[in-house]
């Protein structure tokens, strides 16, 4: 093996288990049973429905198990993150233990993330013994630990590559698109393969260290570089984002998905503040207390993600250095030899980072002028973290000079634990629920004993996903606690917001007892799981419920969920002839709105409504509805449904007779070409609304 080569694969290697070492010693996983999940609360929730949906042999766009009544469409939730899932896919070859696959993916993307910071350091002419220390100390900065399995899809494995490149780019190391490096490709690949905010902020660095290669070198070479290994990014993403751009483009795009607006970026920034506070909980008492000082100061605003955002005293070192050279750069100015071109390159892209970033940052104008679906900009703290790394392992450099090859490798090692537990953040890794997780696990095997499989199972409440508010004491996703426990069942949470089977949820929970338990016994449910943490003290419906069914529920072992059996009640309610056609507002439209005797749905530019005969039997309806564009103008407005297409003057009342199948549905897509309205609120983009609908037969 050439020496160089020789090099890499030790400096990768003994990095990766280096921070799988110090990650082992800081959270004790000796003594954790990775058959729990380290994360059992909120969004760690989703990557284990992802996990279990993959391990049953589902992919990331559709799950029949849950979702019910019509099944789970992600397409409208893409979180983009093809090659985590393909980890998860590839565990799934040795375990069907959903906690255990996403443990291990957390666990090997840390000791991947390490390698490749530490062949990333080795390009960039630093010694085996500080690449392999350095990569390690990346992999494990604070980010990780707040992250951990909660945010899955933050993992940095991408983020040294693409670093490495627009440092290399930005140091004029490359004449023409034939002398980039492959590692550059398969950095912008990896990063459009990984989480959408990942492959912005990649975009967004390279950009930057176009930029500031113009401003170097005075010619183009440096920005058309940048935009070629951009552009990579852009046509990886939309590769791995199109089964959702083609079902965007034949059904519309879903109004509920629109939950973001710019104002959140003032939330959701990074805080320079925070980049250099120590962690919760610091080993060194000088340290807690600093932490703790700042932590009751109260400044405005409550803190959130961008608490994550932290670089440990190493990394502090290092960003302080970069701060200290780029004003040093300001008041001398020249060029200096090969580390002071290193440690200025990642001065100028970390302050572009920060002014981009930061809270009342320029990212202001992008989510007022452009979009504001990237709104938690707190997530570009991992090339922060990385030019901040770099920064401190040049000031590591000395060893190399003044120790002989054991001592150094010995007092990198110290380094390298010592960062370890500066930066480790146990008690937000690692939740220590496995007494919540075994008894859900008991009280759902007890009551898969009750149904036959594959039955169907009704949730209580109803909540929207993704875009959840959590009722009365529930935590985000506590919903999805049954169906990770589940092998027998299908389930009617999450269903995505504005497809049919989240408004058919919506509507069906809405509903007053006997109706919801009528509605729900047609559609074929055979259960009600009701989770009555979900309601204020004597709001839950569980003893209304056990009235109309004359039978008491199981209950948990803490009585927090109850179970109610519907198949008895299912075989002897008769369903009533004058039962109502359920009508549900999907994709475009947003939420019911009422005044002066009316009800109203507000639609972007495409909208659809469907139909659902809760009979079996087959129906003829009237369908009627009053349209009107929000400029108020004459335009047209197209219905397309199974029988053609109808053209409808804005102003007038649309009528038509439909034929609806036996426990069938029937969807009309309305289409306007009118121009949109923005309320003064900014909070809608408005073209129509539909009022007045009315389904008789």
């Amino acid at each position: 093996m050439p020496r160089s080569k020789g090099r890499t694969l030790l400096a990768s290697s003994a990095s990766a288990l280096l921070s799988v070492v110090v990650l082992s010693l800081t959270l004790r996983l000796d003594r954790v049973d990775l058959r729990f999940p380290l994360n059992y609360l909120a969004d760690a929730n989703i990557f284990l429905l992802r996990a279990k949906a993959i391990a049953e042999g589902h992919w990331i766009w559709w799950n029949p198990r849950i979702g019910m009544p019509f099944g789970a469409d992600f397409h409208d939730f893409p979180m983009n993150i093809t090659l985590d899932s393909s980890l998860l896919w590839l565990l799934s070859r040795f375990t069907s233990s959903p906690p255990l696959m996403v443990n291990l993916e957390w666990i090997i993307a840390i000791a991947v993330t390490a390698a490749l910071a530490a062949y990333a350091l080795l390009r960039l002419d630093f010694s085996l013994t500080i690449a392999a220390s350095c990569g390690a100390i990346f992999a494990l900065l604070p980010y990780v630990y707040f992250r951990a399995t909660h945010h899955l899809h933050c993992l940095y494995y991408a983020i040294p590559l693409v670093a490495l490149a627009a440092i290399d780019l930005l140091r004029g190391k490359w004449t023409s698109i034939r002398s980039v490096p492959l590692y550059a490709w398969i950095g912008c690949v990896v990063a459009g393969l990984s989480y959408a905010y990942t492959a912005f902020f990649a975009v967004f660095v390279l950009a930057a260290a176009g930029l500031l290669g113009f401003l170097k070198f005075r010619n183009l070479r440096a920005p058309l570089l940048a935009a070629a290994l951009a552009a990579a990014v852009g046509v990886t993403v939309l590769v791995d984002l199109s089964p959702a751009l083609l079902f965007w483009a034949r059904n519309g795009v879903n109004a509920s998905m629109a939950f973001k607006s710019p104002a959140e970026t003032e939330l959701y920034g990074l805080k320079i503040r925070y980049l250099v506070t120590p962690v919760p909980d610091h080993p060194i008492q000088l340290f807690r207390a600093a932490e703790a000082r700042l932590a009751t100061t109260k400044y405005p605003q409550f803190p959130n993600e961008n608490e994550t955002g932290r670089l440990g005293t190493l990394g502090s070192i290092g960003f302080l250095s970069l701060l200290v050279f780029a004003a040093r750069m300001l008041v001398k100015g020249g060029a200096g030899a090969s580390a002071c071109e290193l440690v200025g390159s990642c001065s100028g892209l970390t302050l572009l980072c920060i002014l981009f970033a930061t809270v009342a940052g320029f990212n202001d104008f992008f989510s007022a002028f452009i979009s504001p679906e990237i709104r938690c900009y707190t997530r570009i703290f991992p090339f922060i973290g990385f030019f901040s790394v770099i920064a401190a392992a040049t000031l590591l450099r000395p060893l190399d000079r003044r120790l002989p090859p054991i001592p150094r490798i010995l007092v990198l090692t110290a380094i390298t634990v010592l960062a370890g537990f500066d930066q480790a953040v146990p008690s937000r890794a690692y939740d220590h629920s496995e007494a919540v997780y075994r008894r859900d696990d008991d009280f759902v095997r007890e009551i898969e004993t009750v149904l036959p499989p594959n039955s169907e199972v009704f949730q209580l409440p109803y909540t929207d996903f993704p875009n959840e508010l959590p009722l009365g004491k529930l935590v985000m996703n506590d919903s999805l606690r049954p169906y990770l426990h589940s092998s027998k069942y299908r389930w009617s949470w999450p269903a995505v917001s504005g497809t049919t089977s989240g408004e058919w949820n919506r509507l069906a929970a809405a509903l007053p007892v006997p109706e919801m338990l009528r509605a729900i016994s047609q559609r074929g449910f055979s259960g009600i799981w009701l989770d009555q943490d979900g309601y204020n003290a004597g709001a839950s419906p569980a003893n209304a419920i056990a009235q109309e069914l004359a039978a008491a529920p199981r209950q948990s072992a803490d009585r927090r969920f109850a179970f109610f059996n519907l198949r008895g009640y299912a075989s002897a309610a008769q369903p009533l002839a004058h039962d109502p056609v359920q009508v549900l507002f999907e994709r475009g439209f947003y939420y019911e709105e009422r005044g002066a005797g009316h009800v109203w749905h507000w639609s972007l530019r495409r909208g659809r409504i469907t139909l659902i005969n809760p009979l079996n039997a087959p129906r003829k309806l009237t369908l009627s509805m009053r349209l009107q564009t929000a400029d108020e103008k004459p335009h047209a407005i197209r219905i397309s449904h199974p029988a053609g297409t109808d053209h409808v003057a804005a102003g007038s009342t649309y009528t038509r007779t439909l034929d609806l199948p036996p426990l069938g549905s029937l969807a009309l897509d309305l289409t306007c070409d009118c121009p949109p309205v923005r309320p003064q609120d900014a909070s809608r983009v408005l073209y129509f609304f539909v009022s007045d609908v009315a389904a008789r037969d």
